[in-house]
Order: C-alpha cells, then structure tokens, then sequence
C-alpha cells in the first residue's frame, strides 16, 4: 500500500511540478524522494522490524513518511524558487544518503539496533568455568568450547563436525558453525528465522563491548531448536551454535546452556576462513 501512494504521490507533484514552471522544484522533488526511497523508508522498515510492529503500524508510518516529503515540497516552493541553492543542497544530501545506505549499510543497522534497545539484555555468558567434557576447537570459527563427555562426535558428509546424544527417548544434536563475513547484521538474520518458522519463536539479544549475540529458540514440530549467534563487528567473525532437540529434559537444556557458557571467541586476523555449512542443516 505505501509503495503504491508513494507511486501515486509523487505523479501527483509531477503534475503539480509541470503546472508550477518552478525549475528547480524539479530537482530538488527528485532528490527529497530519493532521500526517502533509498534511506529513510529502508530505516524505517528496519526498525518496524526490530521493534515487531505488526504490517499495518509498519504501512502507516511509511505513509506519513511520505506525506511529511509532500509537505516540505509544497511548503519550501517559494524559497526554493528564491534561491536555487536549496534545490542544489537536497541533491547534495541525496547523493550522501545514497552513498551512506550501500557503502556503510551494516554500520548504519547496528547503530540503530543499538540505538533501539535491540541489544539492551544483560549478557547471557557468564565468564568460563571449568567444565567436565570434552574440548572442541574449531579455528576456522575461531571458537573453542567444552561438550559433555557422553556426546558421541560425528563427521557430516561435507567433513563438518557435530555432537549427538540419545538416552531414553530424549535426543541432543549439537552442530558448531560459523558464517563470517555475511552480508546481513544479525537482526537481519534473526528476522529472517522468524519468518521461517511456524511457531512462535523466542529471542534474547545482547552486546558486549563491540561483539552482539542472540539466544533464539523455537519449536519444529516434536523438535525444539536453539541458535545462539554470535557477531564481532570488528572483524566480521560470526558464529552459530545450533542445538536440536526431541523430548527434550529440563537436564537437556542445562547442558546446552554449559555448552553455551563455555564457549571461548578466540582472535582471528583477516582474511577470514570460509567456514563449512551442510545445507541440510538450515
């Protein structure tokens, strides 16, 4: 709906434009769209996102976004043909917004998932404790962790590592990944979980210093299913620890979270290691 009355509105002030013979009015209406296209409108359903308003809040708001743009045309058409430099200034302006939303696109989400609360949880991880089990180092994640001892180690057909274990009808799947370098900041990836899933899903998100991580849980028929993500904005390290579950004991969840806790982000120079994923396990 907001796409199609932005369509329309600015026909419209075409129209009105054309009627008006304000030379530079031209300009500067394609510059104040472009603005709200390319910048303002993304932001806006970004935060919509973060803040889970439903789809009609989201409409809304995109709409009174564009009529405000409406109002500063109509309203700043006697200085803009006045002085010229107006018009020059919103093309300036444009052009740095449409620079800032492809070269600086992630810097300027996690600013404002910062900036929203996104992150404000306490932390989750607690500093590692000696754990009984088995040690785990995965250096292309770089991460090292501790598995209980009685988790059986497998290999995936792909020569990728993970965890299983099985007692009286209660089943634990355990597969250490990472994603470096993803394209998406993790409210994006954590979004397009919720998407996926038919249930309702669960989120605890948090920051430490510069690193953020999300603690998602949900239900995949008789499956449970817990993602911990982990992002350095430093160096673009990411990590996913991901915990599948049939039956599952309350003494299933406590190790899971050991599991969790123990986890160690060991330092990583660029460039990155690329990191093996099976597809059958997304």
């Amino acid at each position: 709906m907001a796409v199609a009355i932005s369509v329309l509105a600015i026909l419209l002030i075409a129209l009105w434009l054309k009627k008006d013979g304000n030379p530079y009015m031209r300009p500067a209406a394609l510059a104040l769209f472009g603005i709200h296209i390319f910048f303002i409108a993304p932001c806006i359903v970004f935060i919509a996102d973060l803040i889970d308003l439903t789809p009609w809040g989201e409409q809304v708001i995109l709409l009174a976004s564009i009529l405000i743009c409406s109002g500063i045309l109509l309203i700043a058409n006697p200085l803009i043909r006045t002085r010229p430099a107006v018009s020059t200034c919103l093309v300036i302006v444009f052009i740095v917004a449409t620079v800032a939303h492809f070269a600086f696109n992630k810097p300027i989400k996690r600013f404002i998932a910062d900036a929203t609360g996104y992150f404000s949880n306490p932390p989750l991880l607690a500093p590692p404790s000696p754990t009984t089990g088995n040690k785990f180092v995965d250096a292309n994640g770089g991460f090292q962790l501790t598995v209980p001892a009685n988790w059986e180690k497998k290999i995936h057909s792909s020569g990728a590592e993970f965890f299983r274990y099985e007692n009286n009808g209660a089943h634990i799947e355990f597969r250490p990944t990472c994603f470096h370098n993803s394209s998406l900041t993790l409210p994006e990836i954590v979004q397009n979980i919720q998407l996926q899933s038919d249930d309702k899903v669960s989120r605890y998100c948090y920051k430490s210093a510069n690193d953020r991580a999300c603690l998602i849980k949900r239900r995949e028929g008789i499956t449970e299913r817990w993602q911990w993500l982990f992002e350095n904005a430093d160096n673009e390290q990411a990590i996913q620890l991901d915990f599948l579950f049939i039956n599952k004991t309350i003494g299933n969840e406590q190790q899971a979270m050991a599991v969790i806790n123990s986890t160690e982000i060991l330092t990583m120079a660029k460039p990155l290691l690329g990191c093996v994923n099976p597809v059958d396990w997304f």
